[in-house]
């Protein structure tokens, strides 16, 4: 600003045209610092995310559900209730926007797809049976994000047989220990 004072009357259009510049170049680093900020922060929240899948209690308990599912059950175990946490905890990042679609799909779409698959009718079987439209409705948003992504990215999503259903509990039931 002082070297600016110092120059002639036709300087002043420079200086300013100088601090536009000047503050344009700023707020492109801030904006870049953010985008940095915001990837760490996804990457610190998923790393607690994947932490707690792969646990040995977590893991445990997943090979539980699957080796244990009955469908036909009217209420659910202790077991599957942290499995169903496990996702609508997740949903709640990806629906509030602290972590994106791409990343969540890239890290547990195959898992989402499965286990929503295998509970979506012992859901809607409970939430008609209690009147509440709103029970796992955050894993269900998440398995329409997912299913969304897939449909863009012109992938396979969805619908899943009696036979990929036991084959992939079959597949989760191995991570009980011997």
């Amino acid at each position: 600003m002082i070297a600016c004072s110092l120059l002639h009357l036709d300087a002043a259009s420079f200086c300013a045209m100088l601090q536009v510049v000047l503050l344009g170049i700023s707020l492109i680093f801030i904006y870049s610092q953010l985008r940095v900020y915001r990837q760490a922060n996804m990457l610190q929240i998923i790393g607690g995310f994947d932490a707690r899948w792969v646990s040995t209690t977590f893991s445990n308990q997943r090979a539980r559900v699957c080796s244990k599912y009955d469908a036909s059950a009217a209420k659910l175990s202790r077991e599957e209730i942290a499995v169903l946490g496990f996702f609508e905890d997740l949903a709640v990042y990806l629906k509030r926007g602290i972590i994106d679609t791409s990343l969540v799909w890239d890290k547990y779409s195959y898992s989402i797809e499965y286990y929503w698959a295998l509970f979506q009718p012992r859901i809607m079987k409970f939430r008609s049976d209690q009147n509440d439209k709103t029970f796992y409705d955050q894993f269900e948003y998440m398995n329409g994000m997912m299913a969304s992504h897939a449909s863009s990215q012109a992938l396979k999503y969805g619908k899943k047989d009696n036979e990929e259903l036991e084959a992939f509990r079959r597949h989760e039931s191995e991570l009980l220990p011997s």
